[in-house]
């Protein structure tokens, strides 16, 4: 591993919540919804902020590449999050679906951890 510290499983674990948390958020962010659940977004203004997240989710996935490099779900999920910038406006059912993907990519990520400990990283 390249990073000069290791991450305990609790901290692993309390990422990856936070990980599905931003996943979640993806749909209501195509939909442009605000925080209240309310449409506030133009469709464009909404698909922008839509790959904005993308672009800020993967980023978060690249820069944890070295701690999950040999872990099929994270593989997965990276080249899930990576495809979806090439949605358009008009795919909120394959959105609404890849979403429901990457959480549950994420979630067993997590019971990866659960199961084995950081041997899985």
């Amino acid at each position: 591993m390249k990073y000069d510290f290791t991450l305990d499983d609790k901290t692993t674990l309390d990422s990856l919540t936070i990980l599905i948390n931003q996943c979640w958020k993806t749909l209501p962010i195509f939909e442009g919804k605000n925080k209240e659940g309310d449409i506030a977004y133009s469709r464009d203004e909404a698909y922008e902020n839509y790959q904005k997240h993308l672009l800020f989710l993967s980023t978060k996935l690249i820069g944890a590449s070295e701690l999950w490099q040999n872990n099929q779900y994270y593989v997965e999920l990276l080249y899930m999050i990576e495809g979806m910038k090439k949605f358009n406006p008009e795919e909120h059912d394959r959105v609404k679906y890849i979403v429901n993907h990457c959480t549950n990519l994420i979630n067993s990520m997590r019971d990866e951890v659960l199961k084995n400990g950081n041997e899985v990283l």
